[in-house]
């Protein structure tokens, strides 16, 4: 009896019950072929959600980011779940932000006290727009 776990990130608007009827139909015919037996549980399943483009807070998180790092930024969607899914789930609309070091969930992950200070500005900065 072997286990294997799948961590299966969707994108919003992918219906996970879909996704899921499609791996049990794949499994089935993989299980019918080699002659085993393949179970699916659950352990745990989280809808994707997104916060529109054109949001008030991602229209002052665009303006503080612009304000203290000189640059534009632009809304894009990222992989894995942050707290912003738990804010969404209750209504609220969330916009996610870091100015992080590419090894996220890696050997050797680290980040950067400057960005760190810089991002701290960028929230306080949201935070006193009205």
């Amino acid at each position: 009896h072997d286990t294997f776990y799948v961590d299966c990130r969707l994108l919003p608007g992918v219906d996970p019950e879909h996704v899921l009827d499609a791996a049990r139909r794949r499994l089935t015919a993989v299980a019918e072929h080699h002659g085993v037996r393949i179970d699916v549980a659950i352990e745990h399943c989280q809808r994707a959600s997104e916060t529109a483009a054109d949001s008030p807070v991602v229209a002052a998180l665009r303006r503080a980011v612009t304000d203290i790092y000189q640059v534009e930024a632009r809304p894009v969607g990222i992989g894995g779940a942050t707290v912003a899914a738990l804010l969404r789930q209750q209504g609220l609309p969330a916009a996610v932000w870091s100015c992080i070091d590419s090894t996220c969930h890696q050997p050797d992950e680290h980040s950067s006290i400057t960005a760190t200070l810089k991002d701290a500005q960028v929230f306080a900065h949201v935070l006193m727009q009205r």
